[in-house]
């Protein structure tokens, strides 16, 4: 078996990483234009608005 065989592959350049953000604001214009803005960009969005809600979030979700 030669050394390159054993060698961990490349990512695929075809693969494009996921952009997730969790936006926590008690004001839902402010809030909608800026998820309107990251969409955009093709950057996943969640919306809270209510801070212990966002804590809450957070917690149960270490991927965010």
């Amino acid at each position: 078996m030669s050394a390159d065989s054993l060698s961990p592959s490349s990512p695929s350049s075809s693969v494009t990483p996921v952009s997730r953000v969790l936006i926590i604001d008690d004001n839902e214009d402010i809030t909608e234009l800026v998820k309107d803005y990251l969409e955009a960009e093709d950057i996943e969005c969640k919306i809270i608005n209510k801070w212990i809600d966002g804590l809450e979030e957070i917690r149960k979700n270490d991927n965010l």
